[in-house]
């Protein structure tokens, strides 16, 4: 119902003058005739009639309400992930902390019924209830009869760290001792720290290392290698080199009974942190000098095996710094479980002649004068070390009846003779030239001579069947292949008038040949020019260890395998290694139909080529076909 004229009159210039300025202000009232009629209309047909507020007014709600819609939309997105979402993070949060297990449900036996509650029967409830209840009638009615375990049974344990104040609680020096050295407590261990030749005569004082520590009673510790080196500070494992399984059994009758105690590096590193206690050390140089000067600071001990051996004592512990340690700096940082300062280093002088007795040295060393001047902290229960680090500088033998490697069974490792056989296909011709200890005014005619013993072998029929390759095996640094020796002359052309070049550590395949006059460049020159077009061998493709390896590259990765000797090489850096590209130039120079060396005036008999003379004399007792050996020069 309308109000009444007054009121209404009233209520519209407050309106109009509080909330719509703009408006024009009413100024004429309507006469009662024209009220009458409007109220006559509005009974005929009634109409809302509702008052207009300004335009200001008018839009200002709807901008908060569009302003909120957004906010109440996130909200209610955020909400519906939460209700589909939160029984699975509930779960794992569950798992992740380990809670305790909920008790099992309960299982409807077979006998009784199961109640479907319909939408009539279903009592009020509220919207959360309703939402499972909707759940529960969706889901098939599955009657679970499984057996439940109680409690659940334990599959797998959590991995944690063990804490390092309990490491040691319960575990005695002497339990690990047995656990690491057959059963024998406290262990007697004998470490390699150094041995001052290279690969091929290294090998053979290795043997004469491991009687050593047979005549003391001591495991050998397997010493690591590399850069054509043995030695504990070597950047690879000796199973890269070797064959440790049959450097350990013994070969001939005479070593039945002899158990050949070693260890692996590994092996030793992990007893030394195991030990809850350091284990004692004492470093051993031997090497074949004479009295020097810094002996005059020691104490010389005369040993009663003998008066040949010269026995000297620090007086003091030894120092990292120390000169003799030149060589071998990770003793301090590889090995720091390592206690070296109960005992004194020691020295000892040994004759440089083969038929001096391994046996005097090992008497000698186990003396009780010598072992009582080398303990600096009084008297010891123990007075004997743990740990005998080795220092071996030799180049003699003085157990010369063990001279062959083979006679205690040091084989090369499986792989390098595995990879020596892809890079050459027999029958091919092999040459060995040792160049560094001939005098570079010879080099010249030593090159013309190789060339000519190569032309009177491949020339005859019945040597030369087949043979289509020359491999080169050399101290000389850089390939001589024929598709490398344009590139190497011109490199080298320029320092031939400054007399001689140094080699970069990288490149050298000897560690004592350091230096390349142009007399090796201008053989190397010579002996290279019979291959190409025009010479006398152009029939023939020189070859060589660097590019046998290329090719063997490019083939393994054009069929997708890894080019790595060993799974912990990822970068393939040991296949540049100076120390296995020597072995593999042997084990090819080994198996070749023609080998060729150096002779006296033109080469040395070294150790390398005499460890592939000697295998080729047994394949020879074999009557392996044309297994042919000559010399140059």
């Amino acid at each position: 119902m309308l109000r009444s004229r007054p009121t209404r009159q009233a209520e519209a210039s407050i309106w109009t003058r509080e909330f719509s300025p703009a408006l024009p202000t009413i100024t004429k009232t309507p006469s009662q005739a024209s009220l009458d009629i409007a109220w006559k209309e509005l009974e005929e047909s009634p109409k809302r009639i509702s008052l207009r507020r300004s335009y200001d007014e008018l839009r200002s709600p709807r901008r908060r309400f569009k302003r909120i819609l957004p906010l109440m939309l996130a909200l209610a997105c955020c909400v519906l992930l939460f209700w589909f979402l939160a029984p699975g993070l509930y779960a794992s949060l569950k798992e992740s902390h380990n809670f305790l297990p909920s008790p099992p449900p309960q299982v409807l036996e077979p006998t009784q019924d199961l109640i479907e509650i319909t939408p009539s029967q279903a009592p009020t409830t509220s919207p959360s209830s309703k939402a499972s209840l909707v759940h529960v009638q969706a889901e098939p009615r599955i009657t679970d009869t499984r057996k439940v375990r109680w409690p659940p049974m334990v599959t797998a344990i959590p991995e944690t760290r063990p804490d390092t104040n309990s490491l040691y609680s319960g575990v005695t020096a002497s339990s690990i001792d047995a656990q690491f050295c057959g059963g024998i407590s406290p262990c007697r261990i004998l470490l390699p720290l150094w041995i001052g030749e290279q690969e091929s005569r290294s090998r053979m004082h290795l043997v004469q290392v491991l009687q050593l520590a047979r005549s003391l009673n001591r495991t050998l510790v397997l010493p690591n290698v590399g850069r054509s080196r043995i030695g504990a500070c070597g950047r690879w494992e000796f199973e890269v080199y070797y064959d440790v399984g049959s450097f350990v059994g013994p070969k001939t009758e005479a070593d039945e009974g002899l158990v050949r105690k070693v260890m692996l590096m590994d092996d030793f590193r992990t007893w030394l942190e195991m030990r809850p206690t350091e284990p004692s050390g004492q470093l051993l140089f031997v090497d074949e000098k004479t009295d020097v000067d810094e002996d005059a600071s020691k104490d010389k001990i005369s040993p009663n095996s003998t008066e040949a051996l010269s026995v000297y004592v620090d007086k003091t512990s030894l120092d990292v710094e120390d000169s003799r340690l030149r060589k071998v700096r990770c003793l301090p940082t590889k090995y720091r479980q390592l206690e070296l300062e109960t005992f004194a280093p020691m020295t000892v002088h040994i004759p440089p002649v083969d038929s001096f007795g391994g046996q005097f040295l090992a008497d000698a060393l186990a003396q009780d004068e010598i072992i009582r001047h080398s303990v600096l902290q009084g008297s010891l229960l123990d007075p004997i070390p743990e740990v005998l680090v080795l220092h071996w500088d030799t180049r003699h033998f003085p157990f010369p009846n063990l001279l062959d490697p083979e006679a205690m069974n040091l084989d090369y490792s499986s792989k390098l003779y595995s990879l020596a056989r892809k890079l050459m296909q027999p029958p091919y011709l092999a040459i060995h030239w040792r160049m560094e200890t001939v005098s570079p005014s010879l080099l010249p005619d030593c090159a013309e001579a190789l060339v000519d013993t190569l032309t009177t072998l491949l020339s005859d029929p019945n040597l030369a069947s087949g043979i289509q390759t020359i491999w080169f095996a050399s101290d000389f640094p850089w390939p001589v292949s024929s598709s490398a020796a344009d590139i190497l002359n011109s490199n080298l052309e320029g320092d031939q008038t400054q007399g001689s070049m140094q080699i970069a550590s990288s490149a050298r395949r000897s560690n004592t040949f350091r230096s390349v006059s142009h007399e090796h460049v201008e053989a190397i020159g010579i002996f290279t020019s019979a291959f190409r077009k025009g010479g006398v061998l152009e029939n023939w493709r020189l070859t060589g260890v660097t590019e046998e390896l290329e090719r063997v590259r490019r083939e393994m990765e054009k069929e997708g395998k890894g080019y790595v000797l060993e799974e912990d090489d990822d970068e393939g850096v040991l296949l540049e290694d100076s120390g296995v590209l020597g072995i593999l130039d042997k084990l090819v120079a080994m198996d070749s139909a023609l080998f060729v060396s150096g002779a006296k005036r033109c080469g040395r008999v070294s150790s390398f080529t005499k460890q592939i003379t000697d295998y080729r004399a047994k394949q020879k007792e074999a009557n392996v076909p044309r297994n042919i050996v000559d010399i140059f020069g």
